[in-house]
Parts: C-alpha cells; structure tokens; sequence
C-alpha cells in the first residue's frame, strides 16, 4: 500500500475522492488485477511497478461498483511508448481491445488521459470499457453489469442517433462510430 498509494494520489483524481475504507479496496483490487495479468512492452518500452499500477488502476476505477472487477477474460495488456501501427488493422491507434484476451495502450496518451479530469479523454477508461463490453460476449461479465447493460443500451439509442445527426453534440463525434465507441466514449464522459 505504501508504495501504491502515491502514484494512484499523484494520478487518479477518482482514488482521490474516496472514503479511507474505500481507498482500502481500491488499493485491494489494484493489487489483484496487476498479479493476475501479463503486461508486456513493446519498442523497447520498460514496463514498471507504476504503469501497472496505474493501468490497472483504470480497470479498478471502471469496475469498482461490481462484484466481479478482474474482466477475467483479458489477460494481456501491450504497451507501446505512443501511437502505434496494429499488427491487426494495419492502421495507427492509440489504444484497441481485442476479443482474443489482449489490451492494446499507448502508454503516452493513457497517461495524458489523466492529466486532465474534465477533458472527457481518457484512454485508459476508454480501452477498458471496450474489456468489459466486450466481457459480455465471451459470458465472463460481472451478472449485474450485464444486466445494467442491456437497460443502459435500450434508453441510449435515441443519444446515439443524436450524435450523428447534430453538428455539436455534448458526447464527441468519434462516439457515434458504433455501439461499442458509443459506450466507451460514454464511460469517459460519465468519469470525467
């Protein structure tokens, strides 16, 4: 706890903001999600004790209402410096989710997504709700969030027509893409 518990005060304005007991189980959680995956990085980027606490800090932050939390499916979590070309797409990304188990951050912009708490950019909270939409699929999402999601989805699509089709909408453009960007732009918003 001791040496989670300033990176998480200097970084996450969310850890910030929680009771003494809840800080508790945050730090509980961070500490369970960051044993249970593989962090790997690539272009000689040198993960560290901190970009594993703050990453799974985001996954913590996403998940902390649930029982569940661990979004047990993924695995893997890649890390590159900043913008890189996905072996998968051929094309630049900042960050992906894949069905298959891996999280794909730019270390560079996870890290500028929590500079700012009103920016409503926050790649780290954007990868991560891909993880637990995507969690639904493979049947290893937590029952409650399941269920949440399903009435979240039913009331949402009217905001997703809206995005499309007004000039300026209070959720970015990049949300109207589909049903998936829809919901992770959305959980950005809802954090920041």
């Amino acid at each position: 706890r001791r040496l989670m518990e300033p990176v998480l005060l200097n970084h996450i304005d969310f850890y910030r903001h929680l009771s003494p007991v809840a800080k508790v189980k945050f730090l509980y959680r961070c500490a369970a999600f960051m044993q249970r995956k593989r962090f790997i990085g690539k272009e000689e980027l040198e993960i560290t004790e901190e970009m594993k606490m703050l990453i799974s800090a985001a996954a913590v932050q996403l998940t902390f209402g649930l029982r569940e939390f661990q979004l047990e499916h993924f695995d893997t979590i890649i890390v590159y410096p900043g913008v890189y070309t996905s072996p998968l797409t051929g094309a630049n990304h900042l960050g992906e989710t894949s069905i298959k188990g891996v999280i794909v951050l730019s270390w560079q912009h996870f890290l500028e997504g929590y500079k700012s708490s009103t920016d409503k950019i926050n790649l780290g909270l954007h990868e991560m709700a891909h993880a637990l939409d995507l969690s639904r699929m493979v049947k290893a999402s937590d029952p409650f969030f399941h269920a949440y999601f399903v009435k979240w989805h039913a009331v949402a699509g009217e905001t997703f027509n809206e995005v499309n089709q007004e000039e300026e909408h209070f959720l970015r453009k990049y949300s109207g893409t589909n049903d998936r960007e829809f919901f992770a732009v959305s959980v950005e918003h809802f954090f920041e």
